[in-house]
């Protein structure tokens, strides 16, 4: 029981130090106001900037609380559950492709089952009418889905009640839209 601490002086004058509290808390302290700096493989990996700014692949974090940086894989950051066996979200940008993703939402087995990219396109999975591609938080079972390919449906409680057809045609309460005559 009981901590330990490294403490760092530069000329006579304490500048900040490593300690390990009583509860076995690791706390780094340093008052300057220039931050912190760790390395890995001899390059800066992480800054922890004076205001708290958390950069990751970069020594200058932007003006947001956390900015994440990498040249060279597509993949930039991933929030994964492991809990959940691997439920989460990637943030990857895909060089030479003109449609690159910003994120896709990935399920257990990394499938991905909804995109982002970056002309703003948003890109989910057909859906079913039980649980519709686009829908709402307190009412899944409402909403827009594609049953069919070049297709779009409304349901509400589950049920289809408006069609569009691959050929424009539009059923109400109907899954063939046919002509009118």
């Amino acid at each position: 029981t009981g901590g330990g601490s490294l403490r760092f002086y530069k000329a006579g004058s304490q500048v900040g130090y490593i300690q390990l509290d009583a509860s076995e808390e690791m706390i780094y302290y340093q008052p300057s106001g220039e931050g912190h700096l760790f390395y890995a493989g001899g390059s800066p990996a992480l800054k922890i900037q004076y205001d708290g700014a958390i950069g990751i692949g970069t020594t200058a974090p932007g003006v947001v609380g956390l900015d994440v940086q990498k040249s060279s894989a597509s993949v930039i950051a991933m929030f994964l559950n492991s809990h959940a066996t691997g439920y989460g979200v990637k943030f990857k940008a895909t060089a030479g492709q003109t449609d690159r993703y910003i994120a896709t939402f990935n399920d257990k087995d990394d499938a991905v089952k909804a995109t982002i990219t970056g002309t703003g396109q948003v890109r989910s999975l057909g859906g079913a009418l039980s649980s519709p591609s686009f829908s709402f938080t307190n009412d899944t079972t409402t909403g827009m889905s594609r049953p069919t390919t070049g297709a779009i449906n409304f349901v509400t409680a589950g049920t289809e009640r408006v069609r569009i057809a691959a050929d424009g045609k539009v059923g109400i309460g109907v899954a063939s839209p046919g002509d009118l005559t």
